[in-house]
């Protein structure tokens, strides 16, 4: 299944390059980073399989798109405490796993690991979750807050070992 793993990559990485052409915006940032959290893990999951030059078209493609997010939420407006508590989940978090695969090889990825984990210890995990583990918007964003809060912080532990697990063990309830 690699090559056609790869081949599929490729092609995914080679139709979103062009959102990076588009403006970020709130209503689009949930699928947008969806998409471009699934290119960079199968970046992280093919790596040894791609030469320099598929790993190039790759990381062109996802990028851009995640630069152009990380300076959109420097705006707390759009993405700071207060703002929407399921978005913010599901918005940082595919941020910080992007962030995660693509460590060492984009110098930015850094900030935006920095950034993802800053909102979730700075407001996501503090203030934004029931006793229950949802938000107090509605239980029915319970699985998908549920469901990004694991993919962000089981990665982030494994990949540096933070375990923001341990730090807040009501995370999980």
């Amino acid at each position: 299944y690699a090559q056609p793993a790869k081949e599929w990559l490729l092609a995914t990485a080679e139709v979103w390059r062009h959102e990076a052409e588009n403006p970020p915006d709130a209503s689009k940032a949930y699928a947008v980073l969806r998409v471009v959290k699934s290119i960079a893990v199968g970046y992280d999951l093919l790596y040894d399989r791609l030469s320099e030059s598929e790993r190039d078209q790759v990381r062109e493609a996802i990028v851009p798109t995640l630069q152009a997010y990380y300076q959109f939420f420097q705006d707390p407006s759009v993405a700071g405490a207060g703002y929407n508590k399921h978005h913010g989940s599901v918005d940082a978090a595919p941020l910080g796993v992007a962030a995660l695969a693509l460590l060492g090889d984009v110098p930015e990825a850094d900030a935006w690991l920095q950034m993802a984990t800053e909102k979730h210890t700075g407001y996501l995990l503090t203030e934004a979750l029931t006793p229950s583990g949802t938000n107090d918007q509605s239980s029915n964003f319970w699985a998908s807050t549920l469901m990004y809060r694991i993919q962000f912080m089981d990665a982030l532990r494994r990949v540096t070992g933070r375990d923001l697990f341990a730090e807040f063990p009501r995370s999980l309830p």
